[in-house]
């Protein structure tokens, strides 16, 4: 499921319904998810139960990402997580 989230973030899709949507069409997400295709409530319910972790994974996505750009200069876009709940 933090796969799911990860590609949404990556693909600014924030609203349960369009992952859910996005994970029966998009067939990146198919491959990534081995198919699977929980409802939205289910996605939400994570996010809900789940908050902390998803910001920190976030967050840590983008440090590796700041610190691979340190080598690859012409990588666009090192910045902040920016979440909706704090």
């Amino acid at each position: 499921m933090l796969k799911r989230f990860i590609y949404g973030y990556l693909n600014r899709i924030q609203s349960s319904r369009r992952l859910e949507r996005e994970s029966g069409r998009n067939v990146e997400l198919i491959g990534l998810l081995g198919r699977l295709s929980p409802d939205f409530k289910t996605i939400a319910d994570f996010r809900k139960d789940n908050g902390k972790g998803i910001k920190n994974t976030c967050r840590t996505f983008i440090d590796i990402y700041c610190g691979y750009r340190g080598y690859h200069p012409e990588l666009k876009g090192c910045g902040t997580v920016e979440t909706n709940n704090e």
